[in-house]
């Protein structure tokens, strides 16, 4: 029963050496809403990562970066940082054998990133103020006024918290990532 017991925890300890521990990186804004990454380390025992992310505006579209010998202790951003969970060590290894160099590149480098590249980056999700997104306005419908309040189309949002969550949805379902990252993305702040 003791050797059994051990046996257990000398396995659990295994699986876990096989794995890599990813994180949430929210950089915090007092003004606008917090921009998302994911945090890969290069390494199981480093302390530089890969930040796999979606960079741009809502009024211009997103594109997906990865950006590599990332340190957030070495940013001067407000940031916090929370544990997503663990994934498969080998998903997170270099494919190539020689090591992408470039900092800031759209080129994966291991399924974690090739997986990222096939969850869209969110494209402009802001309207002009000229837009005609708007129904029943006499205006655009060269109708007498009719006291009606203008139905305006509401705004689907989707900028980098929403690409996180769909990132994180993606390695969910994929095995690669456990149930309880949806939680932790759920209570992480917006703002």
């Amino acid at each position: 029963s003791r050797s059994a017991f051990s046996n257990i925890i000398a396995q659990q300890a295994a699986n876990m050496a096989d794995k890599r521990s990813i994180q949430l990186i929210v950089y915090h804004s007092r003004l606008f809403k917090a921009h998302w990454a994911i945090l890969v380390p290069h390494t199981s025992e480093t302390a530089t990562f890969t930040k796999v992310q979606v960079t741009g505006s809502l009024a211009q579209g997103f594109a997906h970066e990865f950006q590599r010998n990332y340190d957030p202790k070495a940013t001067g951003r407000a940031h916090t940082l929370y544990a997503l969970g663990s994934v498969p060590e080998d998903a997170a290894t270099n494919l190539f054998a020689t090591p992408i160099d470039e900092t800031n590149t759209t080129t994966a480098s291991n399924r974690l990133e090739q997986i990222a590249l096939t969850v869209p980056a969110p494209g402009p999700s802001l309207r002009s103020a000229g837009s005609t997104n708007v129904s029943n306005v006499a205006l655009y419908t060269m109708q007498p006024y009719t006291h009606r309040t203008p139905q305006i189309k509401p705004i689907d949002v989707k900028d980098c918290q929403y690409w996180v969550r769909q990132y994180a949805e993606t390695l969910i379902s994929a095995g690669f990532l456990d149930t309880k990252a949806s939680e932790v993305l759920a209570t992480a702040p917006l703002h």
